[in-house]
This record gives structure tokens, C-alpha cells and sequence, in this order.
């Protein structure tokens, strides 16, 4: 697989969420679907702190972004779907919070180096070839304080290929991925004291690292 295919499967990927956005909304608003992902996201918060912001890095459609807002972070929610980003702001007015959403590419993210606390990353680099990983690792490693957490979602998955179906209708390129591979590509961007969790959730798993003094 080459890269320009990669590009052209996150394009139709991202096409699919912005087709979809309403209804993906909808499909995952509530916690309880997703076994103990939300005590996986308030640990991530309590080990975040409040000193600066946290980023939501493929934020979708602000679930977790307003989540953490109501624990009092400042959240900064980065996605490349327009869509699933207003939704995201429809849902930080419903809450009745302050969300900084920003479209962009995980592989170049717009903030400054030791901006963030924290980085969280639920659902997203199963999207992605290998080398977009570290790309988006690298950049985690870089926007954060030294010692932060970078938490990231992960689904085990045995072949790569479009799906279909789920909570959208559009099909989406899912890349072969594991934990392992998550972990390895974690060591190799310079993360420390790396756990993995399962979630409760076939096949689902958070991978925690804390990036380098």
C-alpha cells in the first residue's frame, strides 16, 4: 500500500463522517455502549490535571471534549470532519460549555510545543497506515508537557479493508492494527511507563504512555 492510496482512503473516510455526522452523533453519545471507556477518560483527565489544556485529537463528535469540560479542563478538540465539528459545537452549547475545536490534520497539529497536558485519542489511528501512527504520535509527543499522558483507543483488528455499517452508513478504510502495534510504535516515539486496558468492549482496548522528561 502506498501512500497516495492511504490518502485516498482517509479523504472518502473523512467524506463518510461528514455525510454521516448527525447520526454518528447520535450513535455514540452515550458512555454506556463503550464498557469502561468513561472511567478510562476520567483517569486520563485526573492524570492530566488543570495546569493547561487537554487535547481531544480526533474529536468526532465532541462526546468526549464535553465530558472532560464538565470536569472542569479546558478542552481543545481537534478534527478533520467539518460536520462531525459542528456537531461538536451543538453539543458544547447544549452542555453549556467551552470547547476550542479546530479543523486540522492529527499528522500537524496547530499548537505550540508544550501546549497541552494531555492528549487524548479514542477510535482514530485505526484509520491510518503505520507511518501516519508515528506521524500522529510524534506530533502528540510534541504539543505535550513532558510527564503528560497520551491515551489512545484502540480496536484489534486482523485485516485491513473498508467497513460498512455500524453507526455510519458511508464505509470507512480501517487499517490492521493491534495494541501491540499501538505499544511499539508508542516505545519507539519516546513514551514511557506504557500500559494496556481492556475496555469491556470486544476487541476494543486504551493504550497509556506518558511522553519523556
Amino acid at each position: 500500500m502506498n501512500d497516495g492510496s492511504y490518502e485516498r482512503y482517509l479523504r472518502e473516510t473523512v467524506a463518510a463522517y461528514d455525510a454521516g455526522a448527525e447520526r454518528y452523533a447520535n450513535e455514540v453519545a452515550d458512555f454506556s455502549r463503550f464498557g469502561r471507556l468513561e472511567a478510562c477518560l476520567n483517569e486520563f483527565g485526573e492524570r492530566s490535571g488543570l495546569a493547561k489544556p487537554v487535547l481531544d485529537a480526533g474529536s468526532g463528535s465532541g462526546r468526549d471534549c464535553v465530558h472532560l469540560s464538565k470536569r472542569d479542563h479546558h478542552v481543545i478538540g481537534i478534527d478533520m470532519s467539518e460536520r462531525l465539528l459542528l456537531e461538536s459545537r451543538k453539543a458544547s452549547i447544549l452542555a453549556q460549555v467551552d470547547i476550542t475545536l479546530i479543523r486540522a490534520d492529527l499528522r500537524s497539529i496547530p499548537l505550540h510545543d508544550s501546549s497541552v497536558s494531555g492528549v487524548w485519542c479514542s477510535g482514530v489511528l485505526l484509520h491510518l497506515g503505520e507511518t501516519d501512527v508515528l506521524r500522529c504520535l510524534h506530533e502528540f509527543t510534541r504539543v505535550s508537557v513532558p510527564r503528560a499522558p497520551t491515551a489512545i483507543s484502540i480496536r484489534q483488528i486482523e485485516s485491513e479493508g473498508w467497513r460498512v455499517g455500524a453507526s455510519l452508513e458511508g464505509r470507512r478504510w480501517y487499517s490492521a492494527v493491534s495494541p501491540d502495534t499501538v505499544v511499539s510504535s508508542m516505545k519507539s516515539s519516546g513514551y514511557q511507563e506504557i500500559e494496556t486496558r481492556e475496555v469491556g468492549r470486544p476487541g476494543w482496548h486504551v493504550c497509556i504512555g506518558l511522553t519523556g522528561d
